[in-house]
């Protein structure tokens, strides 16, 4: 059962609001965001730590699991609600086999609504831009290793592993709502930095 909620965060310096949300917990204080965000509404934002292709040099999980805690921690940092996992794919996990798939909206940092659901985000991909950070910043590559369906690509900096140059891991333009260009773009070698994009369950 939805609840209604005193919104209060010092990440951002709004005033307090109310709103209902599935999760019970505290939203960040965004007029924007709390605009949109009905009681199904699923967060996306992009990390602010940029990482390269060895995202598991960042704790003591590797693969898509190291991703998930960095998704994990950064929304803890702002004080979020929910679960998140990374829109990251390696040899046994991607996106389609390792989310919730919501069916009700996801809606980014802005307020704007990502995708009506998950087979809209699958099949019909973006209508807003992923890369944005709980904190407003807006940034480009991001590391996914994953194709539009959700599916895992080939590409994947030996499952997040590496930051050789001379391996590479697929890529996508968060701020772009064009195609599968948000997740899916080109190969980037593994020695470079992006951030990644963050999907709550």
């Amino acid at each position: 059962e939805d609840r209604e909620l005193l919104v209060t965060s010092p990440s951002f310096p709004l005033t307090t609001i109310e709103l209902t949300h599935p999760s019970g917990n505290t939203l960040p204080a965004s007029t924007d965001l709390l605009a949109v965000a009905a009681a199904d509404a699923r967060f996306v934002f992009r990390t602010e730590t940029f990482v390269t292709g060895d995202i598991g040099g960042l704790a003591p999980v590797t693969g898509v699991a190291a991703g998930d805690a960095l998704c994990s921690s950064q929304a803890a940092l702002f004080g979020l609600p929910g679960t998140y996992k990374a829109w990251l794919s390696d040899a046994t996990s991607s996106p389609a086999t390792h989310f919730s798939q919501s069916t009700g909206p996801y809606v980014n940092m802005n307020g704007e609504e990502v995708a009506a659901d998950w087979s809209a985000l699958t099949t019909s991909g973006i209508t807003a831009s992923v890369g944005v950070s709980p904190n407003g910043a807006s940034a480009t590559t991001v590391w996914t290793g994953t194709n539009a369906d959700g599916t895992a690509a080939t590409a994947n900096c030996v499952d997040w592993s590496s930051d050789s140059n001379g391996q590479n891991g697929l890529y996508g333009f968060a701020t772009s709502t064009t195609g599968s260009q948000w997740t899916s773009i080109g190969a980037l070698v593994c020695n470079a930095f992006g951030s990644l994009v963050c999907f709550e369950q």
